[in-house]
């Protein structure tokens, strides 16, 4: 198994996501369904949330447009004990 955590996240917010959105699935981007969605929709500033896979496999989409420009993401990938000491 293995885990995603969020250090620093900031993408443009808009109440359903709709311009800027970030997306963790459960294994390879090839096979995602919406089944496999790890997290709601994020957007916006988000606090550091983990987000946990069955496998060593996780696929993070970024899907923006151009018209507002905001920090984007920084994420740890690894074991569930991330090298924060945070253990899911």
């Amino acid at each position: 198994m293995a885990a995603l955590l969020f250090t620093d996240f900031e993408v443009e917010h808009q109440d359903y996501c709709e311009y800027d959105v970030v997306l963790v699935y459960n294994g390879p981007a090839n096979t995602a369904t919406d089944d496999d969605l790890l997290s709601y929709p994020l957007c916006g500033i988000q606090s550091q949330e983990i987000f946990v896979a069955n496998s060593n496999v996780m696929t993070v989409i970024l899907a923006t447009d151009s018209s507002v420009v905001k920090r984007g993401f920084e994420a740890v990938f690894g074991p569930e004990e991330l090298p924060d000491g945070k253990i899911t």
